[in-house]
Formats: structure tokens, sequence, C-alpha cells
């Protein structure tokens, strides 16, 4: 087996191809060459969180954000919004199959309490970390 090696993302590969069976190992292919590594995976983590105090109220708060640096190498299709209730329980799902970088929320808001959103976005491949 050949020593480990690294290739960067768009590298072209040559290689051999032999096949073993129970009568033993074939001939070595000829040198070939055309595959192309292509890595995709999840976006990074949407940027820029932030509340838009214009439309904040005490019934509703409106935020946007910003796609993360990477979209992962494929298009981000949707964002999922979480948020933690103001109980600091930890995040539920609020809405997801968002398509704009913007949620304008009116769930049970509670005067004097902190509420924390959060977003994620996502590609064919899944979800990013959150915001």
């Amino acid at each position: 087996m050949a020593a480990p090696f690294s290739l960067a993302l768009g590298s072209s590969v040559t290689a051999t191809v032999t096949s073993v069976n129970s009568v033993g190992n074939s001939p070595e292919s000829p040198a070939g060459n055309g595959a192309v590594i292509i890595v995709w995976y999840v976006p990074d983590a949407p940027l820029s969180l932030t509340n838009d105090a214009i439309v904040t109220s005490r019934s509703q708060i409106r935020f946007t954000w910003q796609d993360g640096i990477s979209n992962g190498g494929k298009p981000v299709l949707e964002y999922r919004v979480n948020y933690d209730q103001a109980l600091g329980a930890g995040y539920i799902i609020l809405y997801s199959g968002v398509t704009v970088k913007e949620y304008l929320a009116s769930v049970n808001i509670q005067g004097g309490k902190i509420y924390k959103f959060t977003v994620e976005a996502r590609n064919v491949i899944g979800y990013s970390p959150a915001s």
C-alpha cells in the first residue's frame, strides 16, 4: 500500500489500478488522469446576526444576518432560525425554510426577558453550525 498523501481541492489525480482476486493480482493498468478532487461540505455559520432596532418592539423582534465565509461548495438553500424562549434552557427550532437573510419573530414575547436567537444555513450536504 502506498504512503498517505494529501491533495489540494481541484488537484488533478493520476492513478493506476490493479485488480486482486483468489488467483492473484492483475497487471497494473496504464496511468490514467481525469479525476479531480472535489469536496463539498456544510456551509460556514452565518455571520453578523443583528437586531433591527427600528422594527423590534414589544410584540416582535426582527433580525438580519450575512452568509458565512464559505457556502461549502454548494449554494445555500435555506436558513433555520432557533431561539432559547428566554428560559436559558437551550435552543429550539423556531422556523426552518427561511430563504432570505432576515426573520421577524413574534413568539410570545414578554417584557423584561432576554431572547437569544441563532441561525443555521443549509446546502445539499446539511446544516452549518449555529451563528
